[in-house]
């Protein structure tokens, strides 16, 4: 559930010639959402409240930092690049259709 991120909402959408026109809600989070009068009820609502409060959105974003740091460490381990002079720059082989030899059969033109 999105506690801390307001995000927008279309509200109504309609067409004005050859254009459509949108009209947005303002910005709220889900958590606010929910908590519109008849949308949960009052213990869900109670529950909801609780946790919110109990979250703490720096203490959230650290221990998110604690736990990608591993798996970013091993993505920063790059392979090293073969050595050898085969292959063109780019490390792609040249497409027999791109060649710029000769053809044994020219092209014909579609007049």
């Amino acid at each position: 559930m999105n506690f801390f991120l307001p995000g927008l909402k279309l509200q109504t959408k309609w067409r004005e010639k050859s254009a459509w026109k949108k009209r947005y809600e303002l910005a709220r989070t889900a958590y606010q959402r929910l908590l519109d009068p008849g949308v949960l009820g009052r213990r869900a609502r109670r529950e909801l409240r609780e946790r919110y409060e109990s979250l703490d959105p720096f203490g959230l974003k650290a221990e998110v930092e604690r736990r990608l740091q591993p798996i970013l460490a091993g993505a920063t381990k790059v392979a090293p690049r073969p050595t050898g002079g085969c292959a063109p720059r780019g490390g792609l082989t040249p497409s027999p259709l791109h060649s710029t030899a000769r053809r044994a059969f020219p092209r014909q033109r579609g007049y």
